[in-house]
C-alpha cells in the first residue's frame, strides 16, 4: 500500500469512527431525554435576542443555539447536539494538529482519541454549554502553534490567525484569557514562545484580538460590566479563608474528567527526566496552568469543575508526543482505560435515576411543573406568569414557550441579580390575574401593590436526599410601582 492511499484510508477511518460517536452521542441524548438544565434554558432564551453579550457569558453560544434551531427546530435534542457536534470538530482539530506536529498517524489517532472519549466529554455531550467552542477554539490554537513551530506558514497569516481564534474564543467564554496568560508567562522560560509574544507582528494579534471583542466590552459597559460582576461573584472570594478540602475536591475532579490513567502519565512525566522540546514544554505548561491557577483560587474560593478544561486539549496531545508507535502496551492501555470510563459512564446514566446519585435529579420535575403552570394559565384565564427565582423562570421560558401570556421575573432585592432582572420589567404585565410561582411565599412588598392574594396550590417533589416545594399563588390587580 504507498502512502497516499495510507492517508486515504487513515482520513476515512478517523472520519467513520468520530461519525459514529457523534451519531451515538446523539442517540443517547434522544435515549435519556433529560429536560433542559436551567443554564441551557437561559442560553436558548438569549439566543432569540440579538446581543453582543449577556448577563453572565459572552455572546457566542447562543448565536449557535440561534443558528442550530433555525435548521432543527427548538427541541432539547436539537439544541444539545451542538455539544457533540463541536466536541467532534475540535476531535478532528486536535488529530490535525497532531499530525502535524509528530508526522504520525496512529500517535495523532491517539491523542485525538483521548479527547473523543473523554469522562468529561462524554458527559459534557448530554449539555450545551459554553465549554464546548471554547474546547474548540483552544484546539485551533493547538494547530497554530505548531504551525508557528514548523515554521510551515507565512509569520502574517498565522498571527492573523492567533488574533481571530483568540477573540473568537473570548466570545464564547472569558476563560480563554488563562490560555492568553499561560502562553505569556511561559515566554519567560520558553524560547518558542517568546518568539511568539515578543515578535513585533504580535501586534496584528492583538488589534484583530481587540476589534473582535470590542463589541462585547461595549455592551458590558453599557451594562454596568454585569458579566464581569457576576464572574467575581461567582467565585464566591471571602478573604483569605484557606479551604484545602475544596483545592482537594476540584482536583480529585480534573482527575475524573481529563481521565484516571491520562492523567498520571502525564503528571509521571512531569516529574521524569525525559526530554522535552520547545514546543512540548509549552504543551504541558498550557495544560498545567489552568489546572493550577484554579486549583489555587479552589484554596481559598469557590471553583467549578469545569473552569480548567480549557487544557485539556494541550494535555491529549502532550501525551501523544511522549509516545512512540512502537509503544503498543502503554497506548492501548491510555485508550482501553479511557474508553473503560466513558462506557461505564454512559451505562450509568442509561440505568438513572438512582436515588441519591442522579446528577440530573434537580430538573427531572421541570416538564412537569410546565404542565402544572400551563393548566392553571390556560383554565383560570391568567393575563401574566411570574416567578422570583431564575432557574424556575427559564425553564418556564422554554417549556411555555408556546403560550401567549405576559412574563416577568421578580426581584425582590431590586439589584441585578440574573439576566431577567436586566431584561424584565413588572411594570409591563397585565397584572390582572397573575400566576405568580414561588419556592417560598409573596413578599410584603407583593401584597403592598396587590388587591389579593391567594394560595392555589402547593406542589412538592422528592429528590431523594431532599425535597422541592413549588407555590403556586394567583395575585389580582398588581401594580408595581
Amino acid at each position: 500500500m504507498d502512502k497516499d492511499t495510507e492517508n486515504y484510508v487513515f482520513i476515512l477511518t478517523i472520519v467513520f469512527i468520530v461519525s459514529a460517536v457523534f451519531i451515538i452521542r446523539i442517540y443517547i441524548n434522544y435515549l435519556l431525554d433529560i429536560p433542559l438544565h436551567y443554564d441551557e434554558a437561559q442560553y436558548w432564551g438569549w439566543s432569540k435576542e440579538f446581543s453582543w453579550g449577556y448577563f453572565s457569558k459572552p455572546p457566542l453560544l447562543a448565536w449557535a443555539i440561534n443558528l442550530t434551531t433555525k435548521i432543527c427546530g427548538n427541541t432539547e435534542l436539537c439544541i444539545r447536539s451542538l455539544s457533540p457536534f463541536f466536541h467532534t470538530i475540535t476531535t478532528l482539530t486536535i488529530i490535525f494538529a497532531t499530525y502535524l506536529y509528530l508526522r504520525k498517524r496512529f500517535l495523532a489517532f491517539l491523542a485525538g482519541f483521548l479527547y473523543l472519549i473523554m469522562p468529561g466529554v462524554t458527559y459534557s455531550s448530554l449539555i450545551a454549554s459554553t465549554d464546548i467552542p471554547l474546547l474548540f477554539f483552544s484546539a485551533l490554537v493547538l494547530i497554530i502553534m505548531v504551525l508557528f513551530y514548523k515554521k510551515s506558514l507565512n509569520k502574517n497569516l498565522l498571527f492573523i490567525a492567533l488574533g481571530i481564534t483568540l477573540g473568537l474564543g473570548f466570545l464564547a467564554k472569558y476563560a480563554v484569557l488563562y490560555l492568553t496568560i499561560g502562553i505569556l508567562i511561559s515566554s519567560a522560560f520558553n524560547e518558542f514562545s517568546r518568539n511568539i509574544f515578543l515578535n513585533k507582528k504580535i501586534v496584528i494579534s492583538l488589534l484583530i484580538f481587540i476589534s473582535i471583542i470590542f463589541p462585547n466590552i461595549l455592551w458590558n459597559y453599557n451594562n454596568g460590566f454585569v458579566t464581569f460582576q457576576h464572574t467575581l461573584s461567582n467565585a464566591n472570594y471571602k478573604g483569605l479563608q484557606v479551604n484545602i478540602i475544596e483545592a482537594l475536591t476540584f482536583v480529585t475532579s480534573q482527575i475524573i474528567i481529563f481521565g484516571v490513567f491520562p492523567m498520571i502519565f502525564i503528571v509521571y512525566n512531569t516529574f521524569s527526566s525525559v526530554k522535552l522540546d520547545n514546543l512540548q514544554k509549552c504543551f504541558l505548561f498550557l495544560f498545567l496552568f489552568p489546572l493550577f491557577l484554579i486549583s489555587l483560587l479552589a484554596v481559598f474560593s469557590k471553583a467549578n469543575a469545569n473552569w480548567a478544561v480549557i487544557g485539556y486539549p494541550f494535555g491529549c496531545v502532550f501525551i501523544a508526543t511522549l509516545l512512540s508507535n512502537k509503544n503498543y502496551y502503554k497506548i492501548s492501555f491510555l485508550i482501553f482505560n479511557q474508553a473503560l470510563f466513558s462506557i461505564v459512564l454512559v451505562l450509568f446514566l442509561i440505568s438513572l435515576p438512582i436515588n441519591g446519585l442522579d446528577p440530573f435529579s434537580k430538573i427531572r420535575n421541570i416538564k412537569d411543573l410546565a404542565d402544572i403552570v400551563r393548566y392553571e394559565i390556560e383554565n383560570k384565564n391568567l393575563t401574566a406568569f411570574v416567578s422570583d427565582d431564575r432557574k424556575d423562570y427559564a425553564h418556564m421560558l422554554y417549556y411555555l414557550k408556546d403560550i401567549k401570556v405576559d412574563r416577568a421575573k421578580y426581584n425582590s432585592s431590586h439589584k441585578i441579580n440574573d439576566h431577567y432582572d436586566l431584561t424584565t420589567n413588572l411594570k409591563n404585565i397585565n397584572g390582572s390575574r397573575v400566576l405568580f410561582l414561588t419556592r417560598t411565599k409573596p413578599t410584603e412588598e407583593i401584597i403592598m401593590e396587590s388587591e389579593t392574594i391567594s394560595i392555589l396550590k402547593k406542589v412538592v417533589y422528592d429528590l431523594g436526599k431532599k425535597k422541592k416545594q413549588y407555590n403556586f399563588y394567583i395575585i389580582r390587580n398588581w401594580n408595581p410601582e
